[in-house]
């Protein structure tokens, strides 16, 4: 009796077999994205200014009207006082380096001040030595008030981004808009938009699995190759 020939098990969908073939570079923000920053900033300004201020009392203000004093002065007491970055979130640079590892490029795109692009680049070498060259960590400055500021889009394009994590609905937003896939990070109570058509993601795990799951594989390959994976 001859034996029917057995179906092969579908295989496990691997990310790294696809990017061995068609390279994706992701970016990530800083602030709130891979470190605490309004935290650790107002604890130092209550100090410095006599305040009580919680994050939830910033949504909508600007901490230079609730301190009672310039832009310019509270950017610099966040360089002088907050300029080594603090501390990373948990997980950033565990998820990171092996998003690294399995084959992504990537880049830091981040809105802090360009006057503060040099301290940026030694704060994140300081955190994340070796995983990101010079090049590849961009300071876009304020929309608002930087008068060299960059959108973040243009180093998106720039970059070949095909996808951005991001705390800041705006810029979650401009990704969208640009077709490019975003990831929302965090919980956070000022930020109360949940932005439509950006992947949720509360930890730095779920960024990964996000990241390397199949759903936005695709999508990275559709905005950038024009392709699909089969099913």
């Amino acid at each position: 009796m001859s034996r029917q020939p057995q179906r092969r098990r579908p295989s496990a969908f691997d990310h790294r077999a696809v990017l061995r073939e068609y390279p994706l570079t992701i970016s990530y923000d800083w602030d709130e994205t891979v470190s605490p920053w309004l935290a650790p900033v107002l604890e130092l300004g209550n100090q410095r200014f006599g305040t009580e201020l919680k994050p939830d009392d910033l949504a909508g203000r600007e901490l230079q009207d609730l301190w009672g004093c310039t832009r310019s002065e509270v950017e610099h007491f966040i360089a002088v006082h907050h300029g080594d970055g603090g501390q990373l979130l948990r997980g950033a640079r565990e998820y990171i380096g092996r998003l690294r590892q399995d084959g992504f490029q990537h880049c830091i795109t981040s809105a802090r001040p360009t006057a503060h692009a040099e301290l940026t680049r030694r704060v994140v070498q300081r955190h994340l030595d070796g995983l990101f060259s010079d090049d590849q960590i961009h300071v876009v400055g304020n929309f608002r008030t930087d008068p060299e500021f960059t959108p973040k889009t243009a180093i998106f394009r720039a970059n070949q981004i095909s996808a951005h994590v991001d705390d800041d609905p705006r810029y979650l937003r401009e990704c969208l808009e640009a077709g490019i896939v975003a990831i929302q990070f965090g919980e956070y109570t000022w930020a109360r938009e949940r932005v439509a058509g950006a992947y949720q993601a509360g930890t730095w795990s779920r960024v990964y699995q996000l990241i390397t799951s199949r759903a936005v594989v695709n999508r990275m390959l559709e905005q950038r190759y024009g392709i699909t994976l089969p099913d």
